[in-house]
């Protein structure tokens, strides 16, 4: 069955006449280096190259139809549009109206998107054939319009990855998915070159709502702890290690305590600005926390928004289920780690996220009710391997854990990829790769030190590398353990003389910090 025909592309682009397809379409592509035969290609400008050059060379790889922006009538097999990412775009709302029975599903966050995705397309393939979902993290303008397109028109759910990284972009993509089920992961200070202040981050978070049909699904937790100089404190006052009390008094003074006191109030609030006047059901996901006061907080203001919470009460040991709304309330048996042989640590709120979907997806009327299974889709989550980029682990030279955390960074990230890393390393020394976060504002050198001095004080040894890493490091509790490079090169060359050690290896995306990665690879 071809993907696209001639006459849906018409009325996507409405264009005067019937384009002709050399072929069946087979998918739709941007770059001519993956282009399969059949596929569309559509020549999109970007920061670096033209794809309006490569018109040619799509047809020559087996294009069934090239789009364009300049007319050179290099064949007959060419559309010509004012604007090729235009085209994209409609291509993508075309293929969203077209989708009658598909269940869609709209995942948004500052952290988890693509693990929550991807464990959630995980345990439904377990179960279905019919489930569609993006690939890596194409969570942009073209990542998601790509991915709608290539939809095959049998599959009944879609999974899409939204990201944003300024105003106004999540709501574009989101009246382009207009999605059944959506979900917000988390709200953390990223991204804050643009957006700022925080406001802006949850208002453009929440607008994934304004384009969802049937329930919105708000992870409340981060809210607790929001900045992550407190989320490190609350870590460091655990553990026993030399400069502690230094790093507490030197970043205490930044919090502002205050802020942090009535929190059910001041979530209450910020959702009952946005909810007001939403007549639409709202799921509520909460931790360790009594779910009544939020419930009740809320409710007084939004009478018109549907409103329940599924409390998540988690030890080391156990984990329990409680859904309040003002209908029903039931709570799950506990259950207890051992029994299964389970890890609460790793991706403990990314796998309440994926079971929680799970079941809804597979309820008819997308509805949480007591009959539904939550530890079921919880437990078949626990073969789930870690993405390349964000936590995935190999080995070096047999006694070397290399932690691959390269694909992105910002504060928040770090602390927790630090975290983690401390809690679950099993070797004499573990050491910290850390590469210059982006886009993280005017507070750059106050955030960069505090992830140094973090990591100073959790590991055995700091590799720092980029210029705001560089600055920071003159302001650190321990300096002794530090070093700063000018290359991946020379990181690596220090790396590879190491032995039983655990290395994570965390930075920003323009650090290209999976050069380091990919040469210990090949070694």
């Amino acid at each position: 069955m071809s993907l696209w025909t001639e006459e849906e592309i018409q009325l996507a682009l409405n264009l005067n006449k019937r384009p002709n397809f050399a072929s069946e379409c087979t998918g739709v592509s941007i770059d001519t280096r993956t282009l399969l035969p059949g596929n569309i290609f559509i020549g999109i400008k970007g920061d670096n190259f033209d794809g309006n050059d490569y018109g040619l060379e799509a047809l020559r790889k087996g294009a069934c139809l090239v789009i364009l922006e300049s007319d050179d009538s290099i064949s007959n097999y060419v559309v010509y549009v004012k604007r090729s990412k235009d085209a994209l775009g409609k291509m993508a709302k075309f293929a969203r109206f077209r989708m009658t029975n598909t269940k869609i599903v709209a995942i948004t966050g500052s952290a988890g998107k693509t693990t929550t995705k991807e464990l959630l397309a995980k345990i439904l393939k377990m179960n279905r054939n019919d489930v569609y979902y993006s690939i890596k993290s194409y969570n942009n303008f073209i990542g998601v319009c790509l991915t709608i397109i290539n939809m095959p028109k049998y599959c009944n759910v879609g999974i899409f990855e939204v990201g944003t990284n300024h105003m106004g972009e999540i709501a574009e993509l989101s009246e382009i998915l207009m999605p059944h089920i959506s979900i917000i992961t988390s709200i953390l200070p990223v991204h804050m070159e643009y957006f700022r202040v925080l406001t802006n981050i949850i208002q453009e978070k929440y607008s994934l709502f304004d384009f969802t049909s049937t329930l919105c699904i708000l992870d409340i937790h981060d809210y607790v702890y929001m900045c992550p100089e407190l989320r490190a404190i609350n870590f460091v006052e655990s553990v026993n290690t030399h400069g502690k009390q230094k790093f507490i008094e030197k970043y205490q003074t930044s919090i502002n305590y205050e802020e942090k006191l009535n929190i059910y109030e001041k979530i209450a609030q910020e959702i009952r600005n946005k909810f007001a006047t939403f007549a639409k059901n709202l799921l509520i996901i909460n931790y360790n926390c009594r779910s009544y006061e939020i419930i009740n907080f809320v409710s007084r203001h939004c009478e018109n928004c549907n409103i329940s919470v599924l409390n998540v009460y988690q030890n080391f040991s156990e984990l329990t289920w409680e859904f309040y709304s003002s209908i029903v309330q039931w709570k799950n048996n506990s259950f207890n780690k051992n029994a299964y042989d389970i890890d609460f640590k790793i991706f403990m709120q990314n796998k309440v996220h994926a079971a929680l979907m799970f079941c809804l997806i597979n309820d008819e009327k997308m509805e949480l009710s007591q009959s539904i299974n939550l530890q079921e889709a919880f437990f078949s989550q626990d073969s789930f391997e870690e993405i390349s980029g964000r936590g995935k682990a190999f080995t070096f030279q047999e006694n070397v854990k290399i932690i691959d955390e390269s694909y992105n960074a910002n504060p928040m990230s770090v602390i927790e990829s630090i975290k983690n890393a401390y809690v679950n390393h099993d070797k004499n020394k573990l050491i910290c790769v850390l590469g210059d976060m982006s886009e993280i504002g005017d507070r750059s050198a106050y955030y960069h030190s505090l992830v140094l001095d973090f990591a100073l004080l959790l590991s055995n040894d700091v590799l720092a590398f980029g210029e705001r890493m560089k600055i920071a490091s003159e302001n650190v509790i321990l300096p002794a353990n530090l070093k700063f490079f000018d290359n991946c090169d020379d990181i690596v060359e220090v790396l590879s003389k190491e032995t039983n050690c655990s290395v994570l290896v965390k930075g920003s995306r323009r650090m290209n910090m999976d050069k380091i990665i990919n040469r210990f690879r090949s070694l």
